[in-house]
């Protein structure tokens, strides 16, 4: 019971990281084209993170934060 509510909950962190990313990209006006540029990543792996269907490592989340020109911990604000 306490793996499913922990597979729960980093399921949701995941989702809400996705939206801030999402949100700081559609900001500055980014496509995720740009942002892929950006960042050296796929836009099908960048669109899977926004949408909360994969993970990003600690390497991902600091390449788009750079990106956006955020911290990585804004990331984790609220979230």
């Amino acid at each position: 019971h306490r793996q499913v509510e922990a597979e729960a909950q980093a399921s949701e962190l995941q989702r809400r990281i996705g939206e801030k990313i999402r949100e700081g990209r559609k900001s500055l006006g980014l496509t995720l084209a740009q942002l892929a540029e950006r960042t050296g990543l796929s836009v099908g792996f960048l669109s899977q993170i926004e949408l909360g269907k994969n993970s990003a490592s600690v390497d991902t989340l600091y390449r788009i934060a750079m990106a956006l020109s955020v911290q990585p911990g804004d990331f984790f604000k609220d979230a």
